[in-house]
């Protein structure tokens, strides 16, 4: 059985157990996923309301220009439409585009687990002889390098959530606003929590070339992740407080 296929209370047993999957690495790949959710359900909400002609359940960013707000007639409805049409067109893509994500991650959560246990399974691995040795080496360089990939995975789509969730946060309807702020805030744990687990793996990775190149690319996800971050933040807690 898949981890996503369990319960809630089943997952949550299973990361306490005294085994080390699910760990670290699953829980960061379910966050992103759990944030990509938060982010459907917020363009989705908006749509619904865009529907219903729920105009004034929207952000101040997306309100008409100046110029468009003193119209009237015809010039204000033209205004009023383009505005719309535009937030229309952005969240659907937030839906498609987390839909994608958020069934990206489901995958990475198991497939974290069994890269973990590849490596575990690579350090079992006799070493009697040379050529077992050497055998050996190659397997648990091999694990490693995919138990450095599915976080890295994890992490450069927390940066995609991110951005997702800075969109439907500034465009998105404002009755949800803190739940963009939470897809923000999950995406970002998602992010640090992978970033954290490509670390600890590059540590043990003989090919420096691979290790200079990763820890330079996780670098920028983090830095970018941040950056977005703050900035969804910094809205929204202006918006509320």
């Amino acid at each position: 059985m898949r981890l996503t296929d369990l319960t809630v209370r089943g997952f949550i047993d299973e990361v306490a157990a005294s085994s080390p999957t699910p760990g670290g690495g699953s829980v960061s790949a379910l966050a992103a996923a759990l944030a990509a959710a938060l982010v459907s359900m917020v363009g989705s909400l908006s749509l619904r309301k865009l529907a219903a002609g729920a105009s004034a359940d929207r952000s101040p960013e997306r309100a008409p220009a100046p110029r468009a707000a003193m119209a009237s007639g015809p010039e204000r409805v033209r205004a009023d439409t383009a505005a719309m049409d535009l937030i229309e067109s952005d969240m659907t893509m937030a839906v498609e585009i987390a839909g994608d994500l958020r069934r990206h991650f489901e995958r990475l959560v198991d497939e974290d687990a069994a890269a973990f246990d590849a490596v575990m399974a690579a350090y079992r691995l006799p070493k009697s002889t040379d050529e077992e040795r050497e055998s050996r080496s190659a397997a648990i360089q091999e694990a490693l390098k995919e138990a450095c990939r599915v976080p890295s995975e994890v992490a450069k789509g927390a940066v995609e959530v991110l951005r997702l969730s800075d969109l439907v946060a500034r465009e998105g309807a404002q009755s949800a606003l803190s739940d963009a702020a939470v897809a923000c805030l999950a995406a970002d744990a998602a992010l640090h929590g992978a970033y954290l687990n490509v670390l600890i793996n590059l540590g043990s990775i003989k090919d420096q070339a691979l290790v200079a190149a990763m820890r330079e690319e996780m670098a920028k996800a983090v830095k970018s992740g941040e950056a977005i971050r703050d900035q969804v933040m910094a809205r929204v807690r202006k918006a509320l407080e």
